[in-house]
């Protein structure tokens, strides 16, 4: 049975990545050129067998079989860390320092695709008959599943016309070719279609006349996009592929902008062969041109040995552009004459001249001249020329026009041996193989010679694309920031989901047990990941879309969450219960909504109005189920009616919790109030906690600091209800403005500002060392920024607060104080960050103890006719010496170093989940539990870009700014590690380096967190805990 397969094997994969990157941090000494252990992927082949022997019977079991890791918990009693840093990968290119090398500030933009003299190399000349040239034009069409139109648009008015175009004229013309990329359009396609054009769609794709190219539901954003993400939606187009019999070879990548390091290497464990991608900074690709290195293996940077197995062989497409006008070879003006494409009504630069007996001979040898120019830019005698655009193929006569024009070409090439030319229609397999023969190499599915340095290795990513001089694509890495987050939510639901689902299959597969809610939550999953799948496009998660089409995808990822959540919700019920729908439990069971908050459209409003639980006389039970594979103590929090509660755990012991004020937006306090409790979770666990009204000593009602203008009343007039007065210990200082106040535990003192509410500086206590750590708010005004672009006016921004904080722009400043967390609550004048919060935890030996939580609401509604780009900034003393680390799809780190000779958009790169400085003595790291651009303007600086409204378009296709911001909250951890050795050396050569393992566990906890379930009717049925044992499931 296939069902249960595609579930348990992106669940169990999770997981296995991260204990591989854990297992790098025991074992630095030993080299490794996988990341994760091969017994990963031949489970993942195991998992996709057709056969999965399991017999379903009827019967109740609550234990469930399934292999836990056991990970070494660090010293939390300790302020240092072991950190690992290993040399990299010994590879012919790495990109950064391919970024030192190259001279930024000469202008190569608009003399690139005319050159063809490479210094220092030999030019071809294709005299000798052996040295022929091999030309492959590749028809293709550029199809976005969302962009400027929605999905549905794209598909009905576009796609649909041009696969059945595609459908006719590959049969009508025998040696016509054609790519395909997105599967998710393939898939609504097929359908539409008979089950006669199904299989003729089969046999062209078998035949090799049709090539399904990396095969991912999407071609996916690599810059925002996390591992699991990116390899959610590749099973997704994979696994449909794979139930027509097709397995894919070949990647091609045009659109993104931008590639990371991380997925090449999921492409090769996905066994495709070879990769071609496009936009990549053009002085990184003239760099690449000057020394014939256009083909590459790309190889990870922590892989040794002449071969890798995660090693891609990798095309890189020589111009600015994937149009025809810019793919023939380095001359524009003669490539244009080659696009044959003629239908009423386009606007074209100029009108099509058909090739004719009058006119064959002489666009021959125009042509010629281009492929013989571009074929110097590469090592061996084959070019591949893409032949299409976005959207192309859509009317039937263009299919007509493209096919008999660039016939008559080959046929007049191909006749006379003075061209010295082999020209014909083919696709990118068809290409790689041409070259394989080309350089005389046995295929073994890269392509080597007998030596390594026959094509060279590199290591790295290309971040920061650049299409001209100081145009930088690092604005996307931040646009729209509430749908990546939103994408966030919906990743982590759809993991915690997948899990549990996957687990209690297992139980019933050993118990001959029949799990009813099964195929209903299947369904759930599969429209979960479908949507999740989706918005990893480029031109969605990148928040590059039309706002139409934005709130489409918005909707889409609701749709998804929702899903989740029910499979997620029906899988606990019936793991408590074994029952579903029962009247007992089924109807009052709701999840407890994270933080975020939907406000896109009133379904949104709704989903997020499912807060507040009212306590009554039999208590309320909360269900807190753990998706990690390792135990964690973690904070539930709850929004209640009343304040004096107490919290048991399932065996009738008090927990330790803590009712926090809940403030109205008149800074009141109101009627309703936080419970925070300590839960202590096993791994892959759901446990049951009892609130029930009255106090305990375990109890406790949290006590508040108040400053500032908001705040200068008497305590009784900060309650909404007088019947609340006296409940909480309030006091409230108006005299001692510019002094300061400090929240600490038993690990770290931060101390803040009683004037703006802003950190200062952190004291590590087990070594007495003050780590400056100035947190502040600042601003860039827009120049030419867009959606994609970051190109302020000034590379300075304007401070929120002046530094000596004399201005006075706060509102409010809380400070909340508890036995198990305090937090201090910051409301600014001018309202473009809404709030603020910085958070401590006072449980000694929790991973948290030596981090801070930071919370940050941002509005850029309230600049009207204004365009704004916020950033917060982490000011330290530490000596980076402008270099600094960013995680590469939240998967491995990447060292990157600011250069001044690079315009400020330039030294921007994507954090999907990490940034961290550190010098000899001290590390400081930035969690996240959203993709924002980052950057480390100054030595010391770690500054994140949080939201960005923007009034003008940037020219690169969108044709407007953006300005539908929503309120964005963005979620931080804020880490301070000590080193035990000096391992960093910031001036020597690059360096492997990865998270520490408490890095690890909290990046763990913010992006995979824990999900509550309440129920309040008679709950005799619920077990106590249930946990998934250590027993019988293979890894």
């Amino acid at each position: 049975m296939k069902l249960p397969l595609r579930i348990l094997g992106i669940g169990l994969f999770c997981v296995c990545a991260l204990l591989y990157l854990v297992h790098l941090q025991f074992k630095p000494s030993q080299p490794s050129n996988d990341p994760h252990p091969a017994s990963v992927s031949q489970e993942n082949k195991q998992l996709h067998a057709d056969h999965f022997g399991l017999k379903r019977k009827r019967g109740r079991q609550r234990n469930v079989n399934v292999k836990v890791f056991k990970m070494k918990q660090p010293d939390l009693h300790k302020d240092t860390c072991t950190f690992l840093h290993k040399k990299s990968s010994n590879a012919t290119y790495n990109t950064l320092d391919m970024i030192k090398e190259i001279d930024y500030t000469k202008e190569v933009f608009n003399t690139l695709d005319m050159s063809n003299n490479i210094p220092g190399i030999k030019p071809k000349t294709f005299k000798n008959p052996r040295d022929k040239l091999t030309v492959i034009v590749m028809p293709f069409s550029h199809n976005d599943p969302a962009w400027l139109k929605t999905f549905n648009e794209y598909y009905e008015e576009q796609t649909k016309l041009i696969l059945n175009n595609m459908l006719v004229k590959m049969k009508e013309y025998e040696d016509m070719r054609f790519i395909w990329s997105e599967v998710i359009l393939l898939k609504r396609w097929w359908t539409d279609i008979t089950a006669k054009q199904q299989n003729e769609v089969v046999r062209l794709i078998k035949s090799g006349h049709l090539e399904i190219v990396m095969g991912g539901w999407v071609v996916p954003d690599e810059a925002t996009t996390t591992y699991f993400a990116l390899i959610d939606q590749l099973i997704e187009g994979h696994q449909w592929l794979k139930g027509l019999g097709i397995t894919v070879n070949n990647s091609v990548s045009m659109d993104p902008f931008g590639y990371s390091t991380t997925l090449p290497y999921i492409l090769s464990k996905a066994r495709i062969k070879n990769a071609v991608i496009l936009r990549i900074h053009e002085q990184t690709k003239n760099y690449l041109q000057q020394r014939r290195s256009l083909e590459f293996i790309w190889r990870q940077q922590w892989a040794s040995g002449q071969h890798a197995d995660s090693d891609l062989f990798t095309h890189v497409m020589p111009y600015i552009l994937y149009q025809i006008s810019h793919q023939c070879g380095p001359d524009r003006s003669s490539c244009i004459f080659f696009d044959f494409r003629d239908v009423p009504g386009d606007f074209v630069q100029m009108k099509p001249v058909p090739i004719g007996p009058d006119n064959v001979e002489e666009r021959s040898r125009m042509l010629a001249v281009q492929y013989r120019k571009k074929s110097q830019l590469y090592k061996h005698n084959v070019i591949l020329v893409p032949l299409g655009d976005d959207f192309r193929y859509d009317h039937e006569e263009e299919w007509d026009q493209q096919y008999h024009n660039y016939k008559a070409l080959m046929n007049h090439i191909n006749r006379d041996p003075s061209f010295n030319i082999k020209m014909k229609f083919g696709t990118v397999n068809d290409y790689f193989e041409e070259v394989s023969k080309s350089i005389h190499v046995r295929k073994t599915g890269l392509l080597y010679k007998n030596s390594k340095n026959y094509f060279p290795t590199l290591t790295g990513d290309f971040y920061t694309y650049s299409d001209k001089n100081y145009d930088y694509w690092s604005g996307y890495f931040t646009t729209r920031p509430f749908d990546k987050a939103l994408s966030r939510r919906l990743e982590e639901a759809v993991r915690a989901a997948e899990i549990i689902n996957s687990l209690i299959l297992w139980q019933c597969a050993n118990t001959k047990q029949a799990y009813t809610p099964f195929r209903a939550n299947y369904q759930r999953l599969q429209t979960a990941r479908q949507k999740l799948a989706l918005f990893q496009h480029h031109d969605a998660i990148t928040g590059t879309s039309k706002p139409d089409v934005v709130q489409d995808l918005e909707v889409k990822l609701l749709v998804g969450l929702v899903q989740a959540r029910q499979a997620m919700l029906s899988a606990v019920e019936w793991l408590l219960t074994g029952q579903t729908n029962s009247k007992l439990v089924y109807n009052n069971l709701k999840p407890i909504e994270t933080a975020l908050s939907f406000n896109v459209d009133e379904v949104m409003r709704q989903h997020a109005n499912l807060k507040k639980f009212i306590i009554k006389k039999d208590g309320l039970q909360i269900l807190v189920y753990n998706p990690l594979e390792q135990r964690r103590q973690d904070f539930v929090r709850v929004t209640v009616n009343v304040a004096h509660l107490s919290v048991l755990d399932h065996d009738g012991n008090n927990v330790e919790s803590q009712v926090n004020p809940i403030w109205n937006s008149k800074f009141k306090i109101s009627d309703d109030y936080e419970l925070i409790f300590l839960a202590d979770l096993p791994p892959l666990s759901v446990s049951v906690f009892k609130v029930l009204e009255g106090n305990h000593d375990n109890s406790a009602l949290a006590s508040i600091e108040a400053f500032g203008d908001e705040h200068s009343h008497s305590q009784t007039n900060l309650y909404a209800n007088p019947h609340q007065n006296n409940l909480f210990d309030i006091t409230i200082d108006n005299v001692s403005k510019h002094g300061k106040f400090a929240l600490e535990n038993q690990h770290i003192k931060a101390t803040f500002s009683k004037l703006t509410g802003m950190l200062k500086s952190v004291l590590m206590k087990e070594s007495g060392d003050m780590v400056k750590s100035e947190l502040s708010f600042s601003s860039y005004e827009p120049a030419a920024s867009g959606a994609y672009l970051f190109r302020p006016y000034n590379p300075k921004p304007e401070p929120l607060f002046s530094k000596n904080d004399s201005r006075g722009d706060v509102l409010a400043v809380r400070l909340i104080k508890g036995p198990l967390v305090s937090e201090v609550h910051v409301f600014p004048k001018n309202r473009m960050v809404k709030v603020h919060i910085v958070k401590i935890c006072h449980v000694n030996g929790l991973s948290c103890s030596t981090s801070l939580g930071i919370t940050t609401k941002v509005n850029l509604n309230i600049f009207k006719l204004e365009g704004k780009e916020t950033v917060m900034q982490v000011t330290t003393a530490v000596q980076n010496n402008l270099q600094f680390y960013t995680d590469s799809n939240n998967f491995q780190m990447i060292r990157r170093k600011t250069f001044y000779k690079m315009h400020l958009g330039g030294n921007y790169y994507p954090m999907t989940s990490t940034m961290y400085i550190e010098d000899v003595k001290t590390r400081v790291t930035l969690l996240s539990a959203q993709s924002l651009g980052v950057a480390s303007p100054l030595s010391g600086v770690m500054e994140v870009m949080l939201d960005r409204r923007l009034l003008a378009d940037d020219n690169r296709g969108l044709g407007e700014g953006v300005y539908d911001n929503k309120i964005t909250e963005s979620s931080f951890i804020l880490l301070f590690e000590q080193k035990k050795t000096r391992s960093y050396l910031p001036n020597k050569e690059p360096k492997f380096s990865q998270l520490s393992l408490l890095g690890h566990l909290l990046s763990a906890s913010l992006n995979h967190p824990t999900y509550s379930f309440i129920t309040k009717g008679n709950t005799e049925l619920l077990k106590k805990n249930t946990q998934f044992s250590v027993k019988t499931i293979p890894m």
